[in-house]
This record gives C-alpha cells, sequence and structure tokens, in this order.
C-alpha cells in the first residue's frame, strides 16, 4: 500500500517521470536513427519506411500523453475539496 499511498497525493511524480522518461528515450533513439541515416548508412531507405521510427515516435507520444494525464491528475488533487475536514459550529457538552 506505500505505493497508492505516496504516488496518490503526488500523481506528477510517477506519470510525471514515466512520461519524461519515455520522452527522453524516443528522443534519443529518433537521433540514433538520424545519426545512422546521416553519416553511417547513407544509401539505405528512408527513415520513415523503417519501423523503428514508428516505435521512437509512439514512445514519445505516449511519454507527452502519461506526462500531461499526471499534470491534471495534479491539478484536479489540488482543487479537489478534502471531504474529510469537518468544521464544528457547536460544541456542546
Amino acid at each position: 500500500m506505500w505505493f497508492t499511498n505516496r504516488f496518490g497525493r503526488r500523481p506528477m511524480h510517477f506519470f510525471g517521470s514515466l512520461g519524461t522518461l519515455m520522452i527522453i528515450v524516443g528522443i534519443l533513439f529518433t537521433m540514433y536513427l538520424g545519426y545512422n541515416k546521416l553519416f553511417i548508412d547513407t544509401n539505405s531507405r528512408l527513415i520513415t519506411t523503417r519501423p523503428e521510427f514508428y516505435i521512437a515516435l509512439i514512445t514519445m507520444v505516449l511519454g507527452a500523453q502519461f506526462f500531461i494525464a499526471g499534470f491534471i491528475a495534479e491539478i484536479v488533487l489540488k482543487f479537489n475539496v478534502n471531504k474529510d475536514e469537518f468544521s464544528i459550529k457547536n460544541k456542546t457538552f
């Protein structure tokens, strides 16, 4: 239950980290594909015809979606009024 308690209050820590990691992996993979096309194998097929390009593209899109989901969840939790706290108007004994 440590997982739900810690990340339940701060979803941006989980989704933001996962999203950032996926975006970075996608960018690095795309940079590798570009470097490979420009300098190593210049006579090969286009980058957009390779399946690795689409894997890198999907990784970046999913990373952005995870990051945005964490950001929206953080906003929702911030503006969610804590319903467990009650105000006491009268105190009777």
